[in-house]
């Protein structure tokens, strides 16, 4: 866990200095945030609900401040063909965390989620 805290932490500092906005205030207060969780012991699973916030701080930040539209066409058209098979919840879902997925790597931000070691 250690490891994938300290990998995490320099890559959300080395995105800081490729991004403009209040989005790098965010990953300046996700990287002080992360340091304070290297430096203290965790259970796994408190861990784990400290990194899912994070990521959720991330994602809002993201929306805010980058442009979605053409991005929000592009998965669109990946998962139109399953449209008519998924219930509205299950696709607005599926297509909101593609989008998310998108945003993510275009800014080349990882996932803090112990479920991406």
């Amino acid at each position: 866990m250690t490891s994938h805290l300290e990998k995490v932490s320099l890559e959300i500092i080395s995105a800081q200095n490729r991004v403009e906005s209040d989005f790098r205030q965010t990953l300046v207060e996700v990287a002080k945030r992360l340091a304070e969780l290297k430096s203290q012991t965790h259970t796994a699973e408190s861990l784990e609900e400290s990194l899912e916030k994070l990521d959720a701080l991330v994602d809002e930040s993201l929306l805010r401040n980058y442009e979605t539209e053409k991005l929000a066409g592009e998965v669109e058209k990946q998962i139109a063909s399953y449209k008519s098979k998924m219930e509205r919840e299950v696709y607005q879902r599926t297509f909101d965390l593609m989008l998310l997925k998108r945003l993510r790597e275009k800014a080349e931000i990882p996932r803090l989620s112990l479920f991406y070691l």
